[in-house]
């Protein structure tokens, strides 16, 4: 109810009325007609299941599920079917990611589903305790444009005492953000600052959108006809029933791997299990509710396009008859379609814009819900927030959803900014070179959430002098692919924490690797003693030790993958995806650690 309708398919419906001029004349639509298919294409971007995230994932749900999502804080129902901030914690609640997810964090003795941000939150919740009774913090986060992040942050310090809370919010995606407020400012009421920072005139920025849309938009031509988002509806049609047909096999392979985790647990649901599995593998291709199929169905006057192998037929003849009708298109078409082709862009940027804003409203309110007195700061870039703001200005700073390629700024900021006796926790995400999302997967694997975690806690004299760079481990395979090869990268993490931080033969003979190891854990900023920090640092990373017998975590996935995060970060060469590996079968033995004390199993 906020957003007002600033979609082109809305703007231009008034344009339907307009006489097309010249060649097009001839191949125009009645104007009922062409208003009926605007509002059906504007519809199906809000009301349709498929949610698009991003360029690469489909948040897959009910229409019942999309509701309360929508509903929920900090997620917002918008033109452009985004759902914003936490779609991370949301996403694992559906299949086919629920079966990857949630059953191979309860095999390795987790009982929530596996989540990445929560691991770092919880950290920075036990590292900030030693600012407890602090009247005031200063806290940076880089690359937060999500903006969840600073939720739970607000929300650990004013369980700590904290009072007053300086947050410094640096990534490039405020950029166009800050750009619009500085081209719409927000008025000031009676001489008062606006009420946010950043603040934007959205009435006179919506107004001059509107005017963009209505001068790009040719007047030679109908805007369905220009609008039109299948401009190449032959090749849309093929990747829509490819598209589906890879979503069913994703959900049988997820089917398949819960039929793996039961034959080492629970034997008595394994029939269950296997007859959902020959289900989503025998049954016919029908029921098709890709959102292309329905919006060609719509155009073409064929109802329930995706029924059927019937329908589906039914569908392309008359796709078929269109095309043969109407001919290539006139020129004036051809130009108007490249004319409004950057609008969608356009658009999905200040709604981007408009829910930063939104964003930002609900941080504030939930600092005031928490009794915090917060000052929030907007900053584009690196070279922005470095140039405003002194050094060693910072208490804390985070990376909660960091990439590779920022490491280099980000180890800049915490050079200048972070003051010596505070920390840095951190979550880069790394990517494996595997794409096969098919593939039978060992039991450490979920093919379906595809990347390593590399997450860590550090001092900022650690962290920039470690933790932060790249390119220590560039000559060490990322783990071994026969058996008698030498231990790689990920064996010998796993053996270093296995035996408790001990050196040895276990730990192969590869130098540089166990360097890297030992000066990770000897930067943990949890306990004084190496033995100490080991035990903090694996128990953060997922390891789960077993005091009363052999402890078991060579196909723990939960660990492995962010060890391999770590050896990847560090730039050990890939030789392979972890998905597609088994580690222990290249060889395994126990081993009893110094003294007395409990066994491991460990690779060899």
């Amino acid at each position: 109810a906020e957003l007002p309708q600033t979609s082109p398919f809305v703007i231009l419906q008034a344009e339907c009325e307009k006489p097309p001029k010249g060649n097009a004349a001839s191949k125009s639509t009645p104007p009922s007609v062409c208003r009926e298919r605007l509002q059906d294409w504007f519809h199906m971007q809000l009301s349709h299941r498929d949610v698009q995230l991003n360029d690469t994932n489909t948040f897959r749900a009910s229409n019942t599920t999309r509701e309360g999502l929508f509903s929920s804080p900090f997620m917002f129902n918008l033109e452009c079917n985004a759902l914003l901030c936490a779609y991370t914690r949301a996403i694992s609640t559906e299949a086919p990611y629920s079966v990857s997810q949630r059953l191979f964090k309860q095999y390795v003795g987790h009982a929530s589903p596996f989540n990445s941000r929560k691991q770092i939150e919880d950290m920075f919740a036990l590292l900030a305790r030693k600012f407890a009774g602090v009247k005031s913090v200063t806290v940076t986060e880089f690359a937060g444009g999500n903006m969840f992040g600073p939720i739970a942050t607000l929300n650990t310090l004013s369980e700590l005492g904290i009072k007053e809370v300086d947050y410094n919010l640096v990534d490039r995606e405020y950029v166009e953000w800050i750009k619009q407020a500085t081209a719409h400012p927000a008025e000031s009421i009676r001489d008062s600052p606006p009420p946010l920072p950043h603040a934007i005139n959205w009435e006179s920025a919506w107004n001059e959108w509107e005017q963009r849309v209505r001068e790009v938009a040719p007047d030679n031509a109908r805007p369905d006809t220009v609008l039109d988002p299948h401009h190449e509806p032959v090749r849309d049609l093929v990747m829509a029933v490819h598209e589906e047909g890879s979503r069913r096999l994703r959900d049988a392979a997820s089917a398949l791997q819960r039929v793996q985790l039961l034959l080492s647990s629970n034997l008595s649901q394994v029939s269950a299990a296997l007859t959902e599995v020959q289900q989503a593998l025998t049954a016919p291709l029908a029921s098709l509710e890709h959102r292309t199929l329905v919006e060609l169905g719509t155009s073409l006057n064929i109802s329930e396009a995706g029924a059927n192998a019937t329908k589906l037929a039914e569908l392309s003849s008359a796709l078929q008859k269109r095309l043969e009708l109407d001919g290539p298109p006139d020129t004036s078409v051809s130009s108007g379609r490249e004319a409004v082709q950057p609008l969608a862009e356009e658009h999905n940027g200040k709604l981007w814009n408009w829910v930063r804003e939104k964003q930002v409203a609900a941080v504030h309110a939930w600092s005031c819900a928490l009794g915090l007195r917060l000052r929030l700061k907007a900053y584009g870039d690196k070279a922005d927030f470095l140039a405003a703001t002194p050094p060693l200005a910072s208490d804390m700073v985070l990376g909660l959803d960091l990439d590779p390629a920022s490491t280099d700024d980000f180890r800049h900021v915490v050079a200048q900014t972070l003051k010596p006796g505070g920390f840095i926790v951190a979550g880069i995400q790394m990517t494996e070179s595997s794409e096969d999302d098919h593939a039978v997967a060992p039991l450490h694997a979920h093919p379906h959430v595809r990347g390593n975690a590399y997450n860590f806690a550090s001092t900022p004299q650690h962290a920039c002098a470690f933790e932060l760079v790249q390119g220590q481990l560039s000559d060490v395979p990322c783990f071994r692919t026969a058996a008698g090869a030498n231990l790689g990268c990920v064996e010998i993490a796993h053996n270093w924490f296995a035996s408790n931080c001990q050196l040895g033969l276990h730990l192969g003979g590869n130098a540089r690797v166990i360097d890297a190891l030992l000066e990770a854990t000897t930067g943990w900023p949890t306990g004084s003693r190496l033995a100490e920090r080991c035990v903090a640092q694996r128990h953060f990373l997922g390891y789960i030790p077993n005091s009363d017998g052999i402890s078991d975590n060579l196909r723990n996935m939960y660990l492995l993958r962010q060890l391999m995060g770590f050896c990847m970060f560090h730039s050990c060469k890939e030789s392979g995806g972890l998905a597609d590996a088994n580690l222990a079968q290249h060889g395994t033995m126990q081993y009893t650690y110094t003294g007395s004390g409990p066994s491991a199993q460990l690779f060899v």
